[in-house]
């Protein structure tokens, strides 16, 4: 129950806000290079980190909070372990800038789509690459993994979304929009 929760902290200048799938933390996206976790309960601050190194264009936690993808302002993404306190190597496949990413239901990967049209899966511990696939020839504008851990949705800036199977390793559908 959060109705009794007022934050009073002044944030400053603010990128963006996230939940996590609990309703019990909070991450704070500031622009001014820092990352803060609230528990919501009470209001306080559980954890801070500084960025001064890791511009941070847009920031995401995946469901179970162990882990932060940082997509920076050179569109670089970044995981960071929360539990371990630690940087995994900055995911390098793309050679066009990211502009989408996810993470699995389960957490175990997440997935990242550029502006050629390329999607990769890369495993959230290791941050090793598991799978690339080239789903088209235009910029990666959504995507998204079904709760089943399997179909992958991927759509383009011309309103195409490509359903594909990461079981099979094949396309299931395409849809024009």
């Amino acid at each position: 129950d959060l109705a009794g929760s007022v934050f009073t902290h002044s944030f400053g200048r603010m990128g963006s806000l996230r939940f996590d799938a609990n309703n019990e933390l909070m991450l704070v996206d500031i622009v001014d290079d820092r990352l803060r976790l609230w528990r919501l309960v009470d209001a306080t601050l559980c954890q801070e980190y500084v960025l001064s190194d890791l511009p941070a264009f847009r920031v995401m936690m995946s469901h179970d909070c162990n882990t932060l993808a940082i997509l920076t302002i050179e569109h670089q993404l970044i995981l960071v372990d929360l539990a371990a306190q630690r940087q995994l190597s900055p995911l390098r496949a793309h050679a066009h800038p990211i502009w989408r990413y996810c993470f699995s239901p389960d957490d175990r990967w997440i997935l990242s789509g550029d502006t050629s049209g390329l999607v990769c899966v890369w495993d959230c511990q290791s941050g090793q690459l598991v799978q690339k696939y080239q789903l088209a020839h235009q910029a990666i504008t959504g995507l998204a993994m079904a709760p089943d851990g399997v179909t992958l949705a991927a759509a383009t800036v011309d309103g195409t979304v490509y359903l594909w199977s990461l079981v099979n390793d094949g396309p299931l559908h395409t849809l024009h929009g």
